[in-house]
C-alpha cells in the first residue's frame, strides 16, 4: 500500500494536534504543543522518555532562554510538520494514534537563525532521528544541543562506549552529577526492577562530548558539538538511533553491547569530516580529547573546554571527575563568566598548543593517549583582556599548573577562580593550612554550602576507602583581601578553587598574574593527615613559596 501524505505544503505551517505511534512493544507520542518533538516513549509499558524538559533539539543564545524542543511556547517557530506511514490516513485535527511498522515525521523548524530539520523514523523495534541544522545568522551561543532527551528515573544503571573503545559504567543516584561526559560512540541504561533498557548509537556522529546528567527529575542525555560565536553558513548534521531492549539484570551489559553489535551491522557508522575552526586559531582541535598517562596518573584533556583538564585517575581509581569545569575562569565588572568551559560572557580563545614528552616536542592530536614520565602541555589563549599562558605537567604523582596572565587593558575583575579542581564525592574529611600555620579541619555533608572559605596554603581532601589523599599546594596566596580557597561541598563533587577575588580588583595594561598549583595524590593516608603534612613538606622544599612580602 502506498504511504499517504498528512501534511504536504511547505510554508503552510504545522497543524495542531497530538499523534501516538504504537510500535509493536513500544508507543510514542508527539505534540504540536510541545513543537512536534518526541515526547514520552513506553516499552512493555515501561517508561523511557518522561514528558520533561527539553526533548529532541534546543539551543541558549548567549544572555537569552531556551529555546526549541517544547522548552517555551513559539520558541521553536515549527513551519511544517508531515507524517507518512504504510497502512492508515487519519487526520491530524485531532489527537490521533498510527498503528504502523514504519512510520515517519518531517518537521522543518527555526530555532531563532538557525534552520533545522528532524526526520524521525518510527520502527518496531528502534527510532532513527536525523537532525540537521544550517546556520542563517551568526550566532552566539551559551549551549546548542543538537540531540536531547528525558529519560526516565526508573532507570538506575549506565553503560557507556567512548570514541577510544574504553568502556565505563555505573549507577544513577539522583544527585546533579554527570557520570558521563565524553565524545561516546553509544551508551545504555537499565531498569533494573523492569528489566527493560534503552541503547543510544550515533549512526553519524557529531563532535562534542556527550552528557548523561544524572539529575533529581530524569536522567537527562545531551550532547553539544560547539558553542559561542558561530558563523552563518555552518551546517551540522547527525543521526542518532534509540533502541529498547529486555534483559536479565545479571547480563544486561552484555545484551546491550550485542544489540549495538547488531545496530551497527544494520546501521552501519558515516564517516563524518573534521569540521572547521569557529574559535580557536587555525590547527588548534576544538573538540576531543588527548590523554596523558605517566606512572600512576591518567589525565584527559578536553579541546571543547579550552584544553583544560577533563579529569584525573590515579593507578585506576578516578580521584577528580568531569562533573565541572577545571582551568580558568573569571567574571569582569558588569560582566558574566569567561573562561574553561563557561561562555555565560565570552569564550576563551586558544590561539596555539605546545606538547612536550619527555623533553621532546610531540603534536597535539585528538583521540590519543600519551605516555611519558613528564608531559608538558603548554596553552596560550585570550580570556577576556588577559594574555594567558597555562603550563600543566604532568608527572608520576602529581601535577604542575602554572597560570601566567598578562592584562592587555585597563579594566577591573568582579571575581576570579584561577584554579579549580572537581574532586570526586568520595572524600569524607577535608584539612588546610592558614598562612600563619594553623591546621584548619571539616566534614564533608553534601550539603551544597561551602565547607572551607578563606586564606590557605594548601588543602588536601581523604578518600577513606582507598587509604589516600588529594593535595593543591599553592606556592602563592592571592593577595587581594578577598582572595581564599574553596571547597564547595556538592552531591556530585567535593569542588576546589583558588579564588583571586570577590570584589572589584583594577588592572592596568601590563599588569601580571603568575601563580603555581602543584595537585599531587599522597597513598598511605590514614585520616591522621601525617602522610599528607610529609608530602606538604616535601612539596615545599621543591615548589618554595614566592609570596610578595
Amino acid at each position: 500500500m502506498l504511504p499517504w501524505l498528512l501534511l504536504a505544503v511547505l510554508g503552510a505551517g504545522a497543524p495542531e494536534g497530538a499523534l501516538t505511534i504504537e510500535m509493536g512493544d513500544a508507543t510514542a507520542t508527539m505534540t504540536s504543543a510541545k513543537d512536534w518533538t518526541l515526547r514520552t516513549l513506553e516499552y512493555q509499558g515501561t517508561p523511557i522518555i518522561i514528558d520533561a524538559g527539553g526533548q529532541g533539539a534546543v539551543i541558549m543564545p548567549n544572555g537569552g532562554d531556551w529555546l526549541g524542543g517544547g522548552m517555551a511556547r513559539d520558541g521553536e517557530q515549527v513551519q511544517t510538520f508531515e507524517v507518512t506511514a504504510d497502512r492508515m490516513e487519519i487526520p491530524i485535527e485531532e489527537p490521533q494514534t498510527v498503528i504502523a511498522g514504519n512510520t515517519v515525521t518531517t518537521k522543518t523548524s527555526m530555532l531563532a537563525g538557525i534552520e533545522h530539520t528532524a526526520v524521525t523514523r518510527f520502527e518496531e523495534d528502534v527510532i532513527v532521528q536525523e537532525h540537521s541544522f544550517t546556520f542563517a545568522e551568526d550566532q552566539d551561543l551559551t549551549s546548542f544541543y543538537p540531540f536531547i532527551y528525558s529519560f526516565s528515573t526508573e532507570f538506575t544503571q549506565w553503560l557507556a562506549q567512548a570514541d577510544g573503545g574504553a568502556e565505563t559504567s555505573g549507577e544513577f543516584a539522583g544527585d546533579g552529577g554527570h557520570p558521563v561526559a565524553v565524545p561516546v560512540s553509544w551508551f545504555a541504561l537499565f531498569n533494573a526492577d523492569a528489566g527493560v533498557g534503552v541503547i543510544g548509537y550515533y549512526q553519524k556522529p557529531l563532535p562534542g562530548s556527550t552528557t548523561l546528567w544524572d539529575a533529581e527529575g530524569y536522567r537527562k542525555f545531551y550532547i553539544q558539538p560547539m558553542s559561542g560565536e558561530i558563523r552563518a553558513g555552518t551546517q551540522l548534521d547527525g543521526t542518532l538511533v534509540l533502541r529498547f531492549f529486555s534483559a536479565d539484570v545479571d547480563a544486561w551489559q552484555e545484551t546491550a553491547r550485542q544489540e549495538v553489535a547488531a545496530l551497527r551491522e544494520r546501521f552501519p557508522a558515516e564517516e563524518v569530516e573534521a569540521m572547521p575552526n569557529q574559535l580557536y586559531d587555525e590547527g588548534v582541535p576544538e573538540q576531543g580529547f588527548l590523554t596523558v598517562e605517566t606512572a600512576h596518573l591518567r589525565v584527559p584533556f578536553e579541546a571543547a573546554s579550552a584544553w583544560t583538564i577533563d579529569e584525573i585517575w590515579y593507578d585506576g581509581f578516578k580521584v577528580a571527575g568531569p562533573t565541572g569545569h577545571f582551568g580558568t575562569v573569571l567574571i569582569p565588572v558588569g560582566g558574566n563568566f569567561i573562561g574553561t568551559g563557561h561562555s555565560e560572557g565570552g569564550r576563551e580563545v586558544v590561539h596555539s598548543l605546545q606538547l612536550n614528552v619527555d623533553g621532546e616536542e610531540r603534536p597535539v592530536e585528538v583521540g590519543t593517549t600519551i605516555e611519558g614520565d613528564e608531559v608538558e602541555l603548554v596553552k596560550r589563549s585570550t580570556i577576556h583582556n588577559f594574555d594567558a599562558t597555562h603550563t600543566v605537567t604532568v608527572l608520576g604523582d602529581e601535577i604542575v599548573e602554572r597560570a601566567h596572565l598578562t592584562a592587555t587593558e585597563a579594566h577591573e575583575l568582579k571575581l576570579m577562580y584561577l584554579f579549580m579542581h572537581c574532586i570526586e564525592p568520595g572524600t569524607t574529611r577535608w584539612i588546610a593550612e592558614t598562612p600563619d600555620g594553623e591546621l584548619v579541619e571539616g566534614e564533608f555533608e553534601s550539603d551544597k554550602d561551602f565547607e572551607l572559605e578563606q586564606k590557605a596554603r594548601w588543602v588536601a581532601q581523604w578518600f577513606p576507602e582507598q587509604n589516600l589523599a588529594v593535595l593543591l599546594y599553592s606556592t602563592r596566596i592571592p593577595e587581594p583581601e578577598t582572595g581564599m580557597m574553596r571547597i564547595w561541598d556538592q552531591p556530585h563533587y567535593h569542588k576546589f578553587y583558588l579564588q583571586t577575588n570577590a570584589a572589584a580588583w583594577a588592572f592596568e595594561q601590563g599588569d601580571e598574574l603568575d601563580y603555581t598549583l602543584v595537585f599531587r595524590v599522597v597513598p598511605g593516608e590514614t585520616g591522621d593527615w601525617t602522610a599528607v603534612q610529609a608530602a606538604v613538606a616535601d612539596l615545599m622544599e621543591r615548589y618554595p613559596p614566592v609570596d610578595a612580602e
